[in-house]
């Protein structure tokens, strides 16, 4: 039986380690034999998940999904090798060799456009889990979700939401630290107004969208506007300061699964 590998060099909190955490389950669900191979240890609760040193690449029936990780000059001898983008700037495709790899997987067109390569891709959307928030009552709260960085310019959209709530109205920022440099110019004076509460990273999408009454976003650049899309599955409203989400597209697990099935030839 042929197994589905995806190896990221990224498995701490983050974007793209939903996406393969949640790519992971449907194809498990499915009846596809799928393992998330990664450095980090967020992962190995959410899905069939384990260390990357546990990566075998002897089974010449086995697919290899790769992200975010060295790429060799030479192809390992497997049925598909798929290298998977979630990033723009942070992982340039020029700079890198794609010689091993049969297939490249981009989260939208827009990003395909971006980096502009000739090589062979497909564009399949990351999979967004439909929640729902519960009660209609006001919490008297906003969030700002995601990476805690320059690029998400998270002190950007806390000010954002300073401005434009009521004085009351506290503001809980979600997410890891990933740039402490840029915590501790740009947020960590923020900190001194009582209305700033961290809230770390919590793994309960539903719980977490039901402690706020809007969603405050203001990222450089996004892939893919997961954020956005949960927004709305939880019926939160969205403000995203540069409009920088409004590129990607929603679709159904039925139709991504079927998309991954043609992509890898199962």
């Amino acid at each position: 039986m042929a197994t589905v590998r995806i190896l990221s060099g990224w498995t701490a909190p983050g974007g793209s380690t939903v996406a393969f955490i949640n790519l992971t389950n449907l194809l498990n669900d499915n009846g596809i034999d799928a393992v998330f191979y990664g450095p980090h240890n967020w992962h190995l609760d959410k899905c069939r998940g384990t260390d990357q040193q546990s990566l075998d690449t002897n089974n010449k029936e086995d697919v290899l999904i790769a992200h975010f990780v060295p790429l060799r000059k030479e192809r390992p001898d497997l049925h598909k090798i798929v290298f998977s983008c979630h990033e723009t700037n942070l992982y340039p495709l020029k700079d890198h060799t794609l010689d091993a790899v049969d297939t490249v997987h981009y989260v939208s067109e827009r990003q395909k456009e971006w980096h502009g390569i000739d090589k062979a891709s497909v564009v399949i959307p990351n999979i967004v889990k439909v929640g729902k928030r519960k009660g209609s009552h006001k919490r008297g709260a906003v969030g700002v979700i995601g990476s805690i960085d320059d690029h998400k310019q998270t002190h950007l959209a806390i000010q954002a939401a300073m401005v434009s709530e009521p004085k009351g109205t506290k503001i809980l920022v979600f997410g890891d630290v990933t740039d402490m440099e840029y915590f501790q110019e740009h947020i960590k004076p923020l900190l001194k107004n009582k209305r700033v509460q961290l809230c770390g990273v919590l793994g309960d999408k539903t719980k977490m969208y039901s402690m706020v009454d809007a969603v405050y976003h203001a990222s450089k650049r996004e892939t893919y506007g997961l954020i956005k899309y949960e927004c709305e599955m939880h019926g939160v409203p969205f403000y995203d300061l540069f409009d920088s989400s409004s590129h990607s597209e929603c679709w159904s697990e039925e139709k991504i699964l079927e998309a991954w099935r043609n992509c890898l030839e199962l």
